[in-house]
């Protein structure tokens, strides 16, 4: 929702995240968090 990320930068649901992160001690995880920073 922040128009600061740039263009072409579209909000990741938490379905994603959760797609990406199996567990929430995942490495993987680090993807989630930058795509709700």
């Amino acid at each position: 929702m922040r128009a600061q990320d740039g263009p072409g930068t579209t909000p990741v649901p938490p379905r994603v995240c959760a797609a990406t992160s199996p567990t929430k001690d995942a490495e993987p995880r680090h993807e989630c968090v930058l795509a709700k920073l």
